[in-house]
C-alpha cells in the first residue's frame, strides 16, 4: 500500500509549509492549495485520503469548500480536518460537522494524533 495522500488548504504560506513539512516527515504524500477553489480542482485530479483546511481564505473559504465537497459523491467521503482560530460552535455553523476540528493555536502532536487516527480508518 502506498503512502496516504493529504491536501493542505491554507492561504498562509508559512503555516502551509510547516504542515507540509510535518506531514511529509511522517511519511505522507502532501500537496498544497492556497484556497478552496484550487483545492476543489485538485481534489478531482486524484484520490485523496484526507483534507486539512483553514476556514478564512480568499476566493472560496474553507466552509464553502466543505459544503461543496459534501455535495459531490466522489468527494463526500474524504475526511476533513478544520484548523481555525474560531470557536468550534462557529465552525459547525459555517460548515456543518467535520471529521475533526482543532482550534488555533494547536499542538502539532495533537494534529498528528488526529491525522493518524483518521487515516487508520481509510
Amino acid at each position: 500500500m502506498g503512502s496516504k495522500q493529504i491536501l493542505v488548504v491554507d492561504d498562509e504560506r508559512e503555516i502551509a509549509e510547516l504542515l507540509i513539512f510535518l506531514l511529509m516527515t511522517e511519511g505522507y504524500k502532501v500537496d498544497h492549495a492556497s484556497n478552496g477553489q484550487v483545492a476543489l480542482d485538485m481534489l478531482t485530479e486524484r484520490n485523496w485520503d484526507l483534507v486539512l483546511t483553514d476556514l478564512m481564505m480568499p476566493v472560496v473559504d474553507g466552509g464553502e469548500l466543505i459544503r461543496r465537497m459534501k455535495q459531490r459523491s466522489e468527494l463526500a467521503a474524504i475526511p476533513v480536518v478544520v484548523l481555525s482560530a474560531l470557536p468550534e460552535h462557529l465552525v459547525q455553523e459555517q460548515c456543518g460537522p467535520c471529521a475533526c476540528f482543532l482550534q488555533k493555536p494547536f499542538r502539532l502532536e495533537a494534529l498528528l494524533g488526529h491525522v493518524r487516527k483518521l487515516l487508520a480508518t481509510t
